[in-house]
């Protein structure tokens, strides 16, 4: 995943269940935000109660995902 001031960042307002892999976050970009995933913007998701973030983009040959669990008052 390539982070830089160039892409477009997008964020989930919904809180994301941390056990969805590509698929179920690709989902959420398609129906909760009605975005398209395969675009290479670069979505961010957090669970609910804050402690985790996961960023999902497409790259054309396929996704790639960022996951870190956060300490606490990180958020």
């Amino acid at each position: 995943m390539h982070i830089c001031s160039t892409n477009r960042y997008l964020f989930c307002s919904e809180p994301a269940d941390m056990r969805k892999s590509f698929h179920g976050l690709a989902a959420m970009v398609k129906y909760c935000m009605g975005q398209d995933v395969l675009n290479g913007d670069i979505y961010i998701f957090l669970s609910k109660r804050r402690n985790a973030i996961k960023l999902l983009s497409f790259e054309g040959d396929g996704f790639a995902m960022y996951y870190k669990r956060l300490k606490k008052g990180d958020v």
